[in-house]
């Protein structure tokens, strides 16, 4: 039984990655790493599948594709130990890693600039040992001393694709 699957979808649309997903769900239960390529260039930010959400037992996810710009709240959060989401435009860390209590590193993909409303909720997530950006500059001072002051576990860093877990 295979336990890491990457899927790649050249002309995904919100339902042939609900539909794959879904199947994925059914069949393959003992997957504990799950990497989403898809592309479409027709379409606009495609959202989370519906059927991942309630996906449990996922150690890592990988979110490589034009994906909305919020994550949902769900079970699928509650064992992740490593999350890329290098697919999306985030405005800020999503609220919903608020349950993400397993995990240990992050990657969030197109330059994000955090502020000091992620901090607290990066200082909240008690397994949290590396954050990584596209760019670690765009992190402004006061946002890096109260992210070393409030978790100091955690290790601010710039993304190296070579690095897997």
């Amino acid at each position: 039984m295979f336990t890491h699957l990457s899927l790649f979808d050249s002309r995904a649309t919100v339902h042939s990655l609900d539909g794959a997903v879904s199947a994925l769900n059914k069949q393959a239960s003992r997957l504990r790493s799950l990497c989403l390529f898809a592309y479409n260039h027709e379409a606009e930010d495609i959202p989370l599948p519906a059927s991942l959400i309630n996906w449990r037992g996922l150690h890592s996810l990988e979110l490589s594709y034009p994906l909305r710009p919020e994550l949902p709240s769900g079970p699928y959060l509650e064992s992740l130990r490593y999350l890329e989401v290098s697919g999306a435009s985030l405005a800020c860390i999503p609220a919903a890693l608020s349950s993400a209590c397993c995990l240990t590193r992050l990657y969030i993909g197109k330059a994000l600039a955090l502020s000091m409303e992620d901090v607290g909720l990066l200082a909240s997530l008690p397994a949290l040992q590396r954050l990584e950006l596209d760019a670690t500059d765009r992190v402004p001072t006061e946002v890096a001393e109260a992210l070393r002051q409030r978790a100091p576990q955690l290790a601010l860093e710039a993304h190296r694709r070579d690095d897997d877990e």
